[in-house]
């Protein structure tokens, strides 16, 4: 994977201090998403459930976490109900670590 996005990115975008920190970032939201997947297997008691389970929970963190559309569009209650899940800390990590000066 690192590969193949050093040569969309560039080796240098990469190596750079902003990207480590990103992809520090995807590597501790990658391992929050397994645990998040790890649990809905084992309460769902078929592979039905846990497609179905999996499809709707992704789906509604990835809208309301600001991945799909901007977090702006997303209401404050909508913002309050994913911050269980990480992908809205990623989200507000990635914007942190794009705007601060290192």
């Amino acid at each position: 994977m690192m590969v193949i996005a050093s040569f969309i990115y560039g080796i240098d975008t990469l190596t750079s201090s902003h990207g480590i920190l990103l992809v520090l970032s995807s590597f501790v939201s990658m391992l929050a998403i397994e645990q998040m997947a790890f649990f809905l297997a084992t309460i769902a008691p078929n592979k039905g459930i846990i497609t179905f389970m999996s499809t709707g929970i992704s789906l509604f963190f990835a809208f309301t976490s600001g991945l799909f559309v901007p977090r702006d569009f997303v209401s404050p209650v909508m913002q309050q109900l994913a911050q269980v899940a990480s992908p809205i800390w990623q989200v507000k990590t990635d914007e942190i670590i794009l705007s601060a000066e290192i």
